[in-house]
C-alpha cells in the first residue's frame, strides 16, 4: 500500500471531490479537510458500534478505530460506476487518511468550534431531507394537464395588450420662444407634413425626412421609429399629446397633425397597430411549467418545515430575542473559521 506523503496528498483531494454531497455555503466554507471530517463523522457511528459488539469487519484501524470493508467496498463500486479501473490500495489510503483527519480532528477540540458545529448540524439535516425526499415530495404538480388547468384558470395574465408602432419626428422650439416665432414654427411643421405625406408615402416610417429635420437623435436615423410600445408604455415615454395624436391615427401610414408638446413641435406617423390578443397556450407552456415547478417545490419547502417541527416543543424567549439585532447589510461580513492544518 502506498502511503508517501504526495501519494497521500493527491488521494485526500480526490476523495474529497468525490463525495457526492450538496455542500451548502456554510460547508464550503469550511473547507476540504473539515468536509471530510464531517464525512467521516457522520459514517462512524455505525463503525463504533460494531466495534463495541466485537463484530468489525475492518480494512485497516486507525488509532483504534476501524475502515470498515463495506466503506472501501462501496467506495470502489461508485468509483468504477464509470467503467474506469480503481486502484483498491490508493482508495484505501485515502480513506485512511480521512479518519486519521477525523481523529485529530476530535482530539484537538477543532469538531467543538461553533462552526463546525453548524456545519455538521447543516450536513446532517440536508442528508436527511434528502432521506426524506420521498415521502415528502407530495404531488409534483406538473405534466400537460396541470399546465392546460392553471392556464385555463389565470387566462387574463396571457392577454397581450394592444400595442402601436410609431414614428415621429421633433422640430425644437426654444421654450423661451416668442409667439412669433412658434407661430413660424408651426408654419414649418405643416409644411413639413405635406413633404412626409409625398415623400414618405411608400414607406412605413419617415425615411430619410427624419434624418433631415428631426431633432431627436435617439430615432432620426432610423425614420424616427419608436417601436413597438402598450398604451402604457406610450404613457410614460411620451408627451400626452404625442400619445393621443399616435392612438388617434386610424391606418397605418397616416401622418398627425402637428402636436404642439412641452419641447417642441411633433409630427406622427402610425407604422401598425396590434390588438389585444391572447398567447396561445403552446406560447407560455413554459412559464407555466416553471410555475407549477415552483409551487410544487413550495410546497415540499412547507411540508419538510412541518415534519421537522412535529412533535418538537418550540419555544422562543422573546424577551432575549427582541435584544438581539441584525446587523445592517455589507457591514459585517462572515468570519470564516480557522483551518485544519495537515501534518
Amino acid at each position: 500500500m502506498r502511503t508517501d506523503l504526495e501519494e497521500m496528498k493527491r488521494g485526500w483531494g480526490g476523495v474529497c471531490r468525490g463525495w457526492r454531497w450538496r455542500v451548502s455555503g456554510p460547508l464550503r466554507g469550511l473547507g476540504a479537510w473539515t468536509l471530510a471530517g464531517l464525512m467521516i463523522l457522520l459514517a462512524c457511528g455505525g463503525c463504533r458500534r460494531e466495534a463495541a459488539s466485537g463484530s468489525v469487519d475492518a480494512v485497516a484501524w486507525v488509532g483504534g478505530r476501524p475502515v470498515l470493508a463495506t466503506a472501501l467496498e462501496s467506495e470502489l463500486r461508485r468509483r468504477s460506476g464509470g467503467g474506469q479501473a480503481v486502484d483498491r490500495d490508493k482508495v484505501l489510503a485515502e480513506l485512511v487518511e480521512l479518519e486519521a483527519a477525523y481523529g485529530k480532528a476530535m482530539a484537538s477540540g477543532f469538531l467543538d468550534q461553533p462552526e463546525v458545529q453548524r456545519a455538521i448540524r447543516l450536513l446532517v439535516a440536508d442528508r436527511l431531507r434528502e432521506s426524506k425526499a420521498g415521502e415528502l415530495a407530495g404531488d409534483t404538480g406538473m405534466g400537460e394537464e396541470r399546465a392546460r388547468a392553471l392556464y385555463a384558470a389565470t387566462t387574463n395574465r396571457f392577454v397581450r395588450p394592444e400595442a402601436w408602432n410609431v414614428a415621429w419626428i421633433r422640430m425644437e422650439v426654444p421654450r423661451k420662444a416668442t409667439e412669433e416665432e412658434r407661430a413660424q414654427a408651426m408654419v414649418r411643421a405643416r409644411a413639413l407634413k405635406q413633404r412626409a405625406e409625398k415623400e414618405c408615402a411608400g414607406m412605413p416610417h419617415f425615411g430619410p425626412l427624419a434624418a433631415e429635420a428631426s431633432a431627436d437623435a435617439s430615432t432620426r436615423y432610423r425614420g424616427g421609429e419608436l417601436g413597438w410600445m402598450t398604451a402604457e408604455q406610450m404613457g410614460s415615454r411620451l408627451d400626452g399629446a404625442v400619445v393621443a395624436a399616435a392612438r388617434g391615427l386610424g391606418t397605418a401610414g397616416g401622418v398627425s397633425d402637428p402636436v404642439v408638446a412641452e419641447d417642441g413641435i411633433y409630427l406622427v406617423k402610425l407604422m401598425g397597430r396590434r390588438p389585444a390578443q391572447l398567447r396561445s397556450f403552446g406560447e407560455v407552456r413554459a412559464q407555466l411549467d416553471h410555475e407549477l415547478a415552483t409551487r410544487a417545490r413550495r410546497e415540499r419547502e412547507e411540508r419538510w418545515s412541518r415534519w421537522c417541527r412535529e412533535g418538537v416543543e418550540v419555544r422562543v424567549e422573546a424577551e432575549r430575542l427582541a435584544r438581539v439585532e441584525a446587523p445592517r447589510p455589507g457591514t459585517n461580513g462572515p468570519t470564516p473559521p480557522p483551518a485544519m492544518n495537515g501534518p
